[in-house]
């Protein structure tokens, strides 16, 4: 252990220094590096893929490319999470966030994301006055760079009172205030000409305050809502918010919830899903160019749908769980047509149905030579090759985003026992994971992800990307 760490700290602490290993870098060689991460990964070669990642990172450094400097960054930090090395977990994303942060343009975000990462690992190792610090010093950076509302921003926060709250920290109240208020600020907006009713947002936060202590204060919360949402148009976005925010306020807890809680909550989100599927109506969408209002309640049905699919899960019912994810499909379906790439969130979700169950027994079956027969198998394969199909038909056979699903693929195949496909599968996915990380121009990547945000109907998270690159370039 002490000598893979002392690798670790010895090789990044030179870079962060600026000694380089080579003379000069070479992006083919970056390029041979990740694929030979992918490969190790593959073939469940831990060492071999850490020392792949190493190499990469030192080759991206003396590239200046701080984006895969940074991204192998990251898979160390997950290898080093799953294989159980956090002091060389830790000496990693200390070395790594300081020499990303001498790089100008996208060197400091990604060292602040690197500052959050190391946060988050010595927090794992009770360091949390240290890990506080982290992440506060990394806030103001991504607040400047994505913006106080972004995924980012408000992550970090929620981290950050976490933290604080866990520890008796002072400061926790403050940050929790101004997490509020960014939340109230989102809720409170108009959206194409529909307004919430402002008694709502302060019974979700009684709601949230008083269940599960207060079962009779929850109760009552819950009908206030009801009622209040009920007089709402039904096109109004905030409606079915309303219902599905209370509902999912008394399913998203890990107390046991009285379970007349539990059937009044799952009618909320029912009633949420219905709501919207009347608002969005039964002709398919037009223009799915722009934010639209069906495309709003869509997005948000799809939201609403994973809480309650979630919930079920967590309860073991399979029988309903299918039927909301067979229904989701069916409005993506009825909305967008057969082949438009937003239908890949819910066919992911049914493969993974499929999939995500009895795996070990299928292992052991296919050990068996008995395996190969899976109807469960063969229906996530059928779900993914589907997804798959339409993600080559909107983006091309070479776009990186493929790898995921070429990944996921593959995997399926290995479990059913047909190697030749499995193999083909993986290639093409390291291929293009390693195509992803070095070799196009910074435009050309952006122009790719704002056209796929675009195409699974994220238009904010779009406009978003646009607004960064004009800062980073």
């Amino acid at each position: 252990m002490l000598n893979r760490i002392a690798a670790t700290c010895i090789l990044l602490a030179a870079v962060a220094a600026g000694q380089n290993s080579n003379d000069t870098g070479s992006e083919a060689a970056l390029r041979n590096h990740i694929k030979a991460a992918y490969e190790a990964r593959e073939n469940s070669d831990g060492d071999a893929e850490i020392l792949a990642w190493r190499s990469a990172y030192l080759e991206a450094f003396q590239l200046k490319l701080p984006d895969p400097m940074y991204q192998s960054l990251m898979a160390l930090d997950q290898l080093f999470q799953d294989n159980d090395r956090p002091q060389e977990r830790v000496a990693s994303l200390r070395a790594g966030a300081d020499a990303l942060r001498k790089f100008p343009g996208s060197g400091p975000i990604w060292a602040a994301q690197a500052d959050i990462a190391l946060a988050c690992a010595l927090e794992d190792q009770g360091k949390r006055a240290e890990a506080a610090t982290l992440a506060r010093k990394a806030l103001p950076v991504l607040e400047a760079s994505y913006g106080f509302r972004s995924r980012e921003y408000l992550d970090t926060l929620r981290m950050l009172i976490t933290m604080f709250e866990e520890d008796g920290n002072a400061a926790a109240s403050a940050l929790v205030a101004k997490y509020k208020e960014i939340e109230r600020q989102r809720d409170t907006e108009p959206v194409f000409g529909y307004q919430p009713d402002a008694r709502i947002r302060p019974l979700l936060e009684k709601l949230s305050a008083s269940f599960p202590k207060n079962v009779i204060e929850a109760h009552l919360s819950l009908g206030q809502i009801s009622a209040i949402a009920d007089k709402l148009p039904e096109k109004n976005p905030f409606r079915a918010k309303a219902l599905a925010d209370a509902g999912a306020a008394c399913l998203n807890r890990k107390e046991k919830v009285d379970p007349k809680v539990v059937a009044l909550a799952e009618g909320y989100l029912r009633k949420a899903l219905e709501i919207r599927e009347r608002a969005m109506g039964t002709a398919v969408i037009a223009d799915t160019s722009k934010l639209s209002l069906e495309v709003l309640h869509l997005r948000r049905y799809q939201e609403e749908a994973d809480i309650l699919a979630r919930h079920y899960a967590s309860a073991g019912d399979q029988k309903r769980h299918l039927e909301l994810l067979e229904r989701t499909l069916g409005t993506f379906e009825r909305l967008l047509g057969a082949e438009h790439p937003a239908l890949a969130g819910p066919l992911r979700r049914l493969g993974d149905f499929y999939y995500g169950n009895n795996n070990k027994e299928r292992v052991k079956r296919i050990a068996e030579g008995t395996g190969k027969d899976d109807a469960r198998l063969d229906k996530a394969i059928g779900f993914t090759r589907r997804e798959l199909t339409i993600y080559e038909k909107a983006f091309g056979a070479e776009d990186p985003i493929l790898a995921n699903t070429l990944a996921r693929l593959g995997e399926m195949y290995w479990v059913k026992g047909a190697e030749a496909e499995a193999k083909a599968l993986d290639g093409r996915a390291t291929v293009l994971r390693s195509a992803q990380m070095v070799g196009l121009a910074p435009e050309v990547t952006l122009q790719q992800e704002v056209k796929q945000l675009r195409a699974f109907l994220r238009f904010e998270d779009a406009d978003e990307e646009l607004e960064i690159f004009k800062k980073l370039h």
